[in-house]
């Protein structure tokens, strides 16, 4: 997992460690999972987005597959040739790979709230393998075990409803 921020601050300001700038990093992950939030300063919608699209850093931070978390100023996009993506509003979140490309809210997941959960749920149903998280990873979370695999699942919620196979059980 790989988190990269660009603005208008540091987007031609090379790591001490890598030697690349954010954008040449960038450049070199775009055939892996890439998800995208594009931003603009002062915006309401965006100031209330990006802290749940900060939290992933978090709650993701032990993940080992090949996934890139970026969010990006919007003052900066034009500096980025290579992603071809054209907002019509910000905040714009998108998922790319190669060529193809995914804007957030036309997704197939239920909930579309723009809080860490439902952008985990993204990540998870387009790198099409589940995501191992601490315990803790998210507020407002818990552990839950579903068919031998890892899932947030919001407290509060039955996980009975949740389960797809098999009898009930409580965890």
């Amino acid at each position: 997992m790989k988190f990269i921020h660009i603005d208008t601050q540091n987007y031609n300001v090379k790591d001490i460690k890598s030697k690349e700038t954010p954008i040449k990093e960038l450049k070199k992950y775009m055939n892996n999972d890439v998800f995208v939030l594009i931003y603009m300063e002062g915006c309401g919608p965006c100031n209330a987005t990006r802290p749940e699209w900060k939290k992933l850093e978090n709650v993701l931070k032990n993940d080992e597959r090949e996934i890139i978390i970026v969010d990006i100023d919007k003052d900066v996009l034009d500096k980025i040739p290579f992603l071809k993506i054209n907002p019509s509003g910000y905040p714009t979140i998108v998922y790319t790979k190669s060529n193809v490309t995914e804007q957030y809210e036309d997704s197939n997941i239920e909930n579309k709230d723009r809080s860490v959960d439902s952008f985990v749920e993204w990540i998870e149903s387009k790198a099409n393998t589940n995501i191992n998280t601490k315990k803790g990873g998210t507020k407002n979370t818990k552990k839950v075990i579903k068919r031998g695999t890892n899932k947030n699942i919001k407290k509060g919620t039955k996980v009975e409803k949740r389960r797809t196979r098999g009898t009930k059980r409580k965890y």
